[in-house]
């Protein structure tokens, strides 16, 4: 088998957790985790968009265990409950990518309490509770990979008017990393996070960063935006065993706009 075989193949038995299937980014780490080989396990809220994105993904890759599951990230009991189902159903969860977000144009004083709670529980306590659910399975069979998708506002504290809730949540998911890191290295399972600036997605479309596009490539030194792919490949480095001599980082995905 050809180098390039290999590498396709690499995730071959393992199953994949990815919450937050759809929009560019998900959508791009699902489809590269098919081609490396690992059945998936997708989440969302949108029960139609699973169900389209699950046909695209068998078109190229009939062999492919997929189930999908419609849940609202930010409901305790949606969490808890459809948990504990992928795990009895899936029978095993090698890896999870967090990658479930949501955003408002809204900052600071016009930033209502209940748009606060919304961005809080969806991006930060989302992850929190569904990792409750799925990391013990990890630790009995001691082995897993999981992947946190944070953002560069977690390093800066914004850009520009970013909305204060988001910046907070994705803050705090590089605190949950590295914490959790610590605790779960002893059962060979790593935690790493992926830290991107700008890439091209529904998400940027609707925070009206699309209409600056020109203006946003000159802020990166490599002069662009980046593309979900450039995102899902570097999760694709994270689940595999290439990485794994590495958790609790922080991969920056940014074209060179924040070097820390």
């Amino acid at each position: 088998m050809s180098e390039r075989g290999k590498a396709l193949q690499e995730l071959s038995g393992k199953v994949s957790l990815v919450a937050g299937a759809l929009g560019g980014i998900g959508e791009a780490i699902s489809s590269k985790l098919a081609d490396m080989g690992s059945d998936l396990i997708l989440v969302a809220r949108d029960s139609n968009g699973l169900t389209r994105l699950k046909e695209k993904l068998m078109e190229t890759h009939r062999e492919t265990r997929i189930w999908t599951y419609p849940m609202d990230l930010s409901s305790v009991d949606e969490v808890r409950g459809k948990g504990k189902e992928i795990v009895s159903t899936s029978g095993k969860v090698d890896i999870l990518v967090y990658n479930a977000g949501v955003n408002s144009p809204h900052h600071f004083l016009d930033l209502d309490l209940e748009e606060w709670e919304t961005i809080i529980n969806t991006n930060l306590r989302g992850a929190f509770l569904l990792l409750k659910e799925i990391v013990p399975e990890m630790m009995t069979k001691k082995y897993g990979r999981i992947v946190i998708m944070s953002s560069i506002v977690a390093k800066t504290g914004g850009l520009g008017k970013a909305n204060l809730a988001y910046t907070v949540s994705k803050a705090g998911l590089l605190g949950l990393t590295r914490n959790l890191a610590k605790y779960l290295a002893p059962y060979n399972i790593t935690v790493n996070a992926v830290a991107p600036s700008f890439i091209e997605t529904d998400m940027l479309r609707k925070t009206g960063f699309d209409q600056r596009l020109e203006e946003l490539k000159k802020l990166h030194p490599l002069g662009r935006i980046g593309t979900p792919e450039d995102v899902a490949n570097v999760v694709a480095f994270l689940v595999s065993d290439a990485s794994s001599f590495i958790t609790g980082e922080t991969v920056n995905v940014n074209g060179g706009l924040l070097m820390d």
